[in-house]
């Protein structure tokens, strides 16, 4: 099968050649997608969609612009060929964005060896599934959560995005077609800033997923929505029930939290309000939940007047309600962004916060104090943590994503990892962001210029 390694700027002298030796990227464990590392010599200038062509003639896969008609193999065995794979190739840490030759004299690598180059299967596009469902406001807060099938649980529903909107409304959509399994049109009074979900699994009769929701009314809620039992005749939708209502914590609009379950039977929540205050709570597990402040006249009015709104919207249930363990506070100016750290050889529990008085935080929560604290020279309008480290990534108005190393209790002391490793790719305001669940690696970022964008 001939093979094109020419770009698409093939008018370019491809005389001058480099010898290179193609790896797997480290945690690709596919037999199928390995080559020979004998070192072979290519085209100097030669970029990724060549090295792709490539990766797929050695692979014997079929082009990917290749016609069969016009192909000159027999048809039964050009229709055997598997179809190409894009890749993504990495060369000294760094993903191949130019010419081979010009990577290697920008990074000082010597020509006299081999150059080694990791590949991987490159992440594919998104693509449109149908027409996006219209929401009656701005859709203010999302959260993804999924359920691990057991028995009890319907194989119908394997994944839920939650959605806040600015008309205080709570849904529940299907990951799978993004239509809405259930709602609260009036879960809150004010608009929701802020949303996040856990696996319930608190008590052995009930098995759903825990949302969290924070809104400019200054209220914090935490409703269940319960997944129907797979063995059931009868046909049921998932629903969503009012949980508990957090009261004597904020005076001002709630606008972000973290939620984590630190232990088999344990879920704490945090959040973030617009005057840079932290709240503590310990999310009521029992099958009623914990009642407390029981005598406070005016939390008792402001409880009511959230529970009869939840309940005037659909909810069969008025839930528990409960006080927090600890406020204090943590930033000079709004808090932008909550994430619950790794725990440590110590088993401390960590809090790392980020606020508009441009600096990030980490927090040890037993005492309530400031451990670390790194500030920058922009405001911080998004903080994400990487799924199995204390690396966080920070958005900011300057159209710019900054990785920082959080990690404490070493010698050296945390620094800014590198403030040019994402560069400024948006054109607006960075409005958040979050890493991959599944792949340390990968981070999702979002801007007001309308774009998604994966690193």
């Amino acid at each position: 099968m001939p093979i094109d390694l020419n770009e698409e700027e093939g008018e370019q002298d491809q005389g001058e050649q480099i010898r290179i030796s193609l790896r797997l990227a480290p945690g690709i464990n596919d037999p199928s997608l390995e080559v020979s590392s004998d070192p072979i010599a290519v085209p100097a200038n030669l970029r990724r969609k060549g090295l792709s062509a490539l990766v797929n003639h050695l692979l014997e896969r079929r082009a990917p612009d290749e016609n069969l008609e016009d192909s000159d193999q027999d048809d039964e065995e050009s229709s055997s060929m598997l179809p190409a794979l894009p890749f993504d190739f990495i060369l000294n840490g760094k993903l191949l964005r130019m010419g081979v030759e010009a990577a290697v004299r920008r990074d000082g690598l010597s020509l006299e060896e081999a150059v080694e180059i990791r590949y991987f299967v490159a992440q594919s596009a998104p693509r449109n599934s149908g027409e996006s469902q219209t929401l009656p406001d701005w859709a203010s807060a999302l959260s993804f959560s999924t359920i691990v099938m057991s028995e009890k649980i319907s194989p119908r529903y394997d994944g839920f995005v939650f959605c806040g909107c600015y008309d205080g409304s709570l849904r529940a959509l299907s990951s799978n077609s993004c239509a809405t399994i259930t709602s609260l049109d009036r879960a809150h009074l004010g608009a929701i800033k802020c949303i996040d979900s856990n696996v319930w699994s608190a008590t052995a009769d009930q098995e759903g997923i825990l949302v969290a929701t924070g809104s400019m009314d200054q209220t914090l809620l935490t409703h269940i929505l319960s997944v129907p039992n797979s063995g059931s005749d009868v046909v049921e939708k998932p629903v969503l029930k009012l949980h508990c209502t957090y009261t004597n914590g904020h005076s001002n609009s709630i606008e972000s939290l973290a939620l984590t379950r630190s232990s088999a039977d344990e879920y704490l929540l945090t959040s973030g309000d617009w005057d840079g205050n932290i709240c503590l709570w310990k999310v009521p597990t029992g099958a009623g939940g914990a009642t407390e402040s029981q005598n406070n006249s005016s939390s008792s009015k402001k409880r009511q007047k959230v529970v009869s709104n939840t309940s005037a919207s659909g909810s069969e249930s008025n839930g528990a309600t409960t006080a927090c363990v600890a406020k204090w506070k943590c930033h000079a100016g709004s808090i932008s962004g909550i994430a619950w750290g790794v725990k440590g050889g110590s088993n401390k529990q960590h809090l790392i916060t980020s606020s508009w008085d441009h600096s990030c935080k980490v927090w040890d929560v037993e005492r309530q104090d400031c451990i670390l604290s790194l500030n920058g020279s922009r405001v911080v309008s998004a903080l994400g943590r990487c799924t199995n480290s204390d690396i966080i990534a920070t958005g900011h108005p300057d159209c710019t994503v900054r990785l920082w190393d959080v990690r404490v209790g070493g010698k050296e002391s945390s620094t800014i990892v590198s403030e040019n490793s994402l560069r400024p790719s948006h054109r607006a305001w960075v409005s958040d962001l979050q890493w991959s669940p599944t792949e340390p690696h990968v981070l999702a970022t979002t801007s007001h210029d309308g774009t998604l964008k994966m690193w």
